[in-house]
């Protein structure tokens, strides 16, 4: 039922921007951007990747957690549309960068599952001795939480 499940992000998103809840905007989109290309809508998919990187652009200038997570949102979104298309270095380069700047801010949680990805991604473009130890950083980590 994937049209009626577009129908409720439609609405979603349209809540979400009349009422000003930027977050909840950015993982409707976010929802949007997994469903659209497990349909194969590309276009689609660019289009939401737009709105979000407008979300993120207007909060960049700020610091706060809402505008953390929507920016770490439209970044992880990018990063599955390389994972989708294949493009592994460049999704690797952008897991790296997020590991880095989560732990900066000190919001752990998502570098857990951020390293489980890399790992992930490491082992499909056959850095065996990459992935491995990450893998494991994450299962610590995770463990640790």
């Amino acid at each position: 039922r994937r049209l009626e499940a577009l129908a409720q992000l439609d609405r979603l998103e349209d809540y979400a921007a009349r009422h000003g809840l930027s977050r909840l905007q950015a993982h409707a989109l976010c929802l949007r951007v997994r469903m659209q290309q497990q349909r194969g809508e590309m276009l689609a998919v660019s289009d939401a990747l737009c709105k979000l990187d407008e979300l993120a652009a207007q909060r960049r200038s700020k610091q706060d957690s809402v505008s953390q997570e929507i920016m770490l949102l439209a970044e992880r979104a990018q990063i599955s549309v390389h994972l989708h298309r294949g493009e592994l270095a460049l999704a690797s380069d952008g897991l790296r960068m997020l590991v880095q700047r989560s732990r900066e801010s000190g919001r752990l949680r998502p570098v857990a599952a951020l390293l489980a990805q890399l790992a992930l991604v490491e082992r499909a473009r056959g850095n065996e001795a990459i992935a491995m130890p990450t893998l494991v950083e994450a299962l610590r980590l995770g463990h640790r939480l």
